[in-house]
Formats: C-alpha cells, sequence, structure tokens
C-alpha cells in the first residue's frame, strides 16, 4: 500500500485558505455563543424591570384610590347632607299629589325664624352677677399741681373718667373698685380763648387729668390685697383655687 504523500498538501494554497477559513468559523462561532448569552441575560434584565414597572404602577394606582377617597372623605359631602340618587327617584312610584300642589300650598309654607342673637353681658351686669359692693374712688391733683402753667390761675374740676376695675380684699369680704381719673380745666384761660381780643391759640385750654395707680396685672382686675390672698391660700394653707 503505497503512503499518501502530505507534503503537496501543506504546500497546497487552498489548504492554507480552508485552514484560515475553520479558524474565522470557530471566532464567529464563539463570539455567536457569547452574544446568544448576553442576549439572554438582556432579555431576563427587561422581564425584571418590566415586572418591577407593572408592580409600581399598580402600587400608583392603589395609592391614587386612597388618595380620592382620603379626600372625598374629608372634603366631600356628608351621608346626612348627601343628595338621592335619581335612579332611587325613579324607582318610586309618583302620586298625583307629589307632582301637582294643591293650591294655595305657598300661601302655608312656614316662615323661616331668624335665630336672635343673644345681646352681649355688658360690664354693669357681671358686676351685678357678682354681689359685691362697688366704691369709687378719684384721683384728683395734688394742690401744687392745680396750677395753670399758662396763666397761674387755680384749675378747677371739669370732669372725671373711669380707668380701671379692680376687686379688693378687705379682711372678711371682698369688695369692687371703680379708680376715676378727676380732669382740671382752668376758667381764666378758656374765657381769654373766647375773648376776640387776644390770638387764637394764644392759651392753652386743654384739660390736665390726674393720672391714677397702675393695675398690678395688666388689663386684669386683680389688686395687691387680692393677689396676696391666692398666694397665701395656694402656697401658705395648700387649698385648691378655683380657676
Amino acid at each position: 500500500m503505497s503512503e499518501i504523500n502530505t507534503s503537496n498538501i501543506s504546500e497546497n494554497q487552498f489548504f492554507h485558505q480552508l485552514v484560515e477559513l475553520n479558524k474565522t468559523i470557530n471566532k464567529l462561532t464563539i463570539q455567536y455563543e457569547k452574544s446568544q448569552e448576553e442576549n439572554e441575560a438582556n432579555r431576563k434584565l427587561i422581564k425584571s424591570l418590566t415586572e418591577q414597572l407593572d408592580q409600581a404602577n399598580a402600587t400608583i394606582l392603589d395609592l391614587s384610590a386612597q388618595i380620592r377617597l382620603m379626600a372625598a372623605q374629608k372634603y366631600g359631602r356628608s351621608s346626612e347632607k348627601r343628595k338621592p340618587d335619581k335612579k332611587d327617584d325613579h324607582d318610586q312610584p309618583s302620586s298625583p299629589s307629589a307632582e301637582t300642589p294643591a293650591p294655595g300650598a305657598s300661601a302655608r309654607k312656614r316662615p323661616v325664624r331668624s335665630k336672635a342673637r343673644k345681646p352681649k353681658e355688658s360690664l354693669e351686669d357681671l358686676i351685678k352677677k357678682m354681689n359685691l359692693p362697688v366704691t369709687d374712688e378719684l384721683h384728683e391733683l395734688s394742690e401744687d399741681q392745680r396750677i395753670c402753667s399758662v396763666c397761674g390761675t387755680e384749675l378747677t374740676p371739669i370732669g372725671r373718667k373711669l380707668v380701671r376695675h379692680e376687686v379688693r380684699y378687705i379682711p372678711g369680704k371682698l369688695e369692687i373698685i371703680r379708680h376715676y381719673s378727676v380732669s382740671y380745666g382752668c376758667p381764666e384761660c378758656k374765657r381769654k380763648s373766647r375773648d376776640p381780643r387776644y390770638l387764637p391759640g394764644e392759651f392753652d385750654i386743654h384739660p390736665v387729668m390726674a393720672k391714677a395707680p397702675e393695675s398690678l396685672l395688666f388689663g386684669k382686675w386683680v389688686s395687691p390685697s387680692l393677689m396676696a390672698l391666692v398666694i397665701t391660700l395656694k402656697a401658705l394653707y395648700q387649698l385648691p383655687v378655683n380657676r
């Protein structure tokens, strides 16, 4: 049996092209398999992202429904004021008396009564309800302050003004004190201001008001004696104080 001469085959140009083509085919096959694996991974990733997107959309729809329900419960019409459905109205049989109003029915309508507002309790009514004795205190100017700063004439009282109230504690009882500030005016300046011989505005006729003592607590009726009583009962004797 004769041996095959392989030297001519290895030197053949077509043989070398065939080997190169085989290598190229192997490389392409490997690249194809890798691309197939990448495509499979991408398909799995796309499927996972699609499922997550569907879950997110379902969550959004659920939350939107909850928001609408909460808004309807908070801002919507209550069940007592809700209008009846039209379907229920059509289901009910209509009566002739309901369709055609009786003559003179509008004249028999009950008049709407307006609810009168209760008048606010006045300060005098409050003082009467407290049932405490009331004492007026006048605060006047001293002797040296009753001199007009323009002409030197003695000032005369022309009125008084209620400044404030306070509740004062006297051992054994309480009483309401009304503080009044007395107003003073100069009669000479008033007379000269009306005299045409003098220039307008030459004499000041503004009244002078005596200063009343300030309250212990601004805007309150509490006096020092009442405050001392409350502190003594609360701190010393440990008695409950009705607020």
